[in-house]
């Protein structure tokens, strides 16, 4: 018992003789509390931050903008729709009082809405410093740049271009002004131009839209003027030119400008052409053509062709209908000879003229060619035969007359050169009231007669095919009457309709022919003169007979016989039907 006791007190005076605990330690406790705080209250900024982030999944932060849109909270596709309002983006140009405004497309460049977007939206949720701003983040400021496509550089420099030949400025050298009284001279200052460096203004609007500006001074460089002294000296210059007339030699008399009219053509140039190397007394082009001009038209001689004197009826009269020979009748027309013409060579005496105000000469030749006719004395000399001669009657006083010798007064004289195509209603015209033609009967659907403007000329047609048939010419086009007319040779006669049926024939000669034609009150005739070699001509019919229509049918021959003796056949087919009752 007294043994316990002894051990109890012994374990009591154990524990109550331990050591106390080390200060040193206890201190050092005290200071992890702080550390352990702010490591919590990290912890908690951080969380919180990625807690904000979370609650605006699917929207961009607030606080973000592309270029100046404004995109936080907005979802991805709100934000493309938005930063797509960008390509309406412009940036105004200003090159001194002068502005232009340009859009992005305009430069080339085009934004790429949704790879902005997805830029928008992934700001401020990723890298230590986002994660640093903890709930900052939705308010912290994100100006970010647009995403771009590629650039369009030749747009680009299109646009430029444009714009700089729309303000770049030459020098103005200054202008003269003369009193036409007085003869004195006065001027008008220089001034300095303008050039648009292209290269630093493509660059300079690149970026100015990158950046998101809205304006920009266009880069250019100055390009000196002549000093008013140098203007002077121009003026005084012309002052002393003007006291004397320009004098000038040419082809048809000699001829001279009065101070008066050199007056209008004195300017100031940059010498030798080229900007910056000075000025000097020069002439106007545009003003120096108008006096050249003025004077080729009195000193010009024009050029004549060679023309046929025949007379208005020829020597001889053909109108059989049947079978018959033709020959050419020699020496019925005379030769109005060819004349060469003369003219001044004007680009070559406009530049004479200028070269002699700038070296201030008062003399100046103008050179002069020879024009030739185009038809020669030589080639109408082989012209003047009757080469076709045809004339049909009809009954007086009846309307179709009018037009007859109105269709005939515009055919009259007619000319075709060698190789060219007489078409009868192009040389004729429409048949209008306006044009002198009144209603007459005419063939019509069924061979019913009806009254047209300008009905009847059928019979001028006929007329001219047969003088061109006898003529030995080169028939291309012609078409007979539906039905027989026996006014008409048979299977010799055309009708015409204009814009529709026409008669063409060739002059395949090697000289021009001359279509004459006269009209009375009850006859119409039609003669060609020219020559053609000789040839003959003659009418034969190879074959008539009855058809199903009630008409006939009829074949003739046309044989042309050249003066070495070939022979060319054609034959020309009709088939006539009856007209209508």
């Amino acid at each position: 018992m007294q043994a316990d006791r002894e051990r109890s007190r012994l374990e009591r005076q154990s524990r109550f003789s331990r050591p106390p605990r080390s200060p040193r330690r206890f201190r050092g406790s005290r200071r992890t509390i702080p550390v352990v705080a702010a490591g919590c209250v990290l912890l908690i900024w951080v969380l919180s931050g990625f807690l904000l982030r979370a609650l605006s999944s699917g929207e961009v932060l607030d606080g973000t903008s592309v270029n100046g849109i404004e995109v936080g909270g907005q979802t991805r596709g709100q934000a493309t729709e938005l930063i797509g309002e960008l390509g309406s983006q412009q940036v105004e140009l200003t090159e001194g009082q002068r502005t232009v405004t340009v859009r992005a497309p305009q430069a080339g460049l085009v934004i790429d809405a949704e790879k902005s977007a997805d830029r928008a939206y992934s700001a401020g949720r990723s890298g230590i410093g986002s994660i640093l701003k903890g709930p900052l983040v939705i308010f912290g400021g994100r100006e970010l740049e647009p995403e771009y496509n590629p650039v369009d550089s030749k747009r680009l420099a299109r646009t430029v271009d444009r714009i700089a030949d729309k303000l770049d400025r030459q020098p103005f050298v200054g202008a003269l002004s003369v009193d036409r009284e007085t003869l004195e001279v006065t001027f008008d200052q220089p001034k300095a131009g303008v050039g648009v460096r292209r290269g630093a203004a493509r660059e300079g609007l690149l970026n100015a839209f990158q950046d998101g500006r809205r304006s920009m001074d266009l880069p250019v460089r100055q390009q000196p003027a002549p000093s008013p002294a140098e203007v002077q000296t121009v003026a005084d210059q012309a002052e002393r030119y003007l006291r004397r007339p320009l004098r000038v030699r040419t082809a048809g008399g000699n001829a001279s400008f009065a101070p008066r009219q050199l007056a209008g053509v004195l300017t100031i140039e940059s010498a030798g052409g080229k900007p910056g190397a000075g000025i000097q007394l020069g002439a106007d082009p545009g003003k120096v053509k108008p006096l050249v001009a003025g004077l080729a038209a009195r000193r010009d001689r024009q050029s004549r062709d060679a023309g046929i004197n025949t007379p208005p009826l020829p020597p001889v009269n053909l109108s059989e209908q049947g079978d018959l020979s033709w020959r050419p009748k020699p020496d019925v027309a005379t030769v109005r000879l060819a004349r060469t013409g003369r003219q001044i060579r004007q680009d070559e005496a406009v530049a004479s003229m200028i070269k002699a105000v700038r070296d201030g000469d008062h003399q100046v030749r103008f050179p002069t060619e020879l024009v030739e006719p185009e038809v020669t004395t030589a080639a109408v000399k082989r012209g003047r035969s009757l080469l076709g001669t045809f004339t049909t009657s009809f009954g007086c006083c009846e309307p179709r007359v009018r037009n007859i010798q109105r269709m005939t007064k515009t055919v009259d004289g007619t000319v075709i050169g060698p190789g060219e195509q007489f078409s009868l209603n192009a040389v004729a015209g429409e048949r209008t009231r306006a044009n002198g033609y009144v209603p007459a009967p005419t063939i019509g659907e069924g061979n019913k007669l009806i009254d047209t403007v300008g009905g009847g000329v059928s019979q001028f047609s006929t007329t001219a095919y047969n003088a061109a048939y006898f003529a030995g010419l080169q028939i291309d086009t012609h078409t007979p009457h539906s039905f027989y007319i026996d006014r008409y040779p048979a299977g010799r006669e055309s009708t015409l309709n204009f814009g529709s049926i026409d008669l063409l024939w060739t002059n395949d000669t090697k000289a021009p022919v001359v279509v004459r034609s006269s009209a009375s009150d009850t006859a119409v005739t039609v003669s060609i003169y020219g020559g053609n070699g000789g040839r003959r001509v003659r009418a034969e019919t190879r074959s008539r007979s009855d058809n199903s229509e009630g008409g006939f049918d009829i074949t003739i021959d046309r044989v042309v016989t050249g003066s070495n003796g070939t022979r060319k056949r054609d034959s020309f087919a009709t088939s006539y039907g009856l007209p209508s009752e």
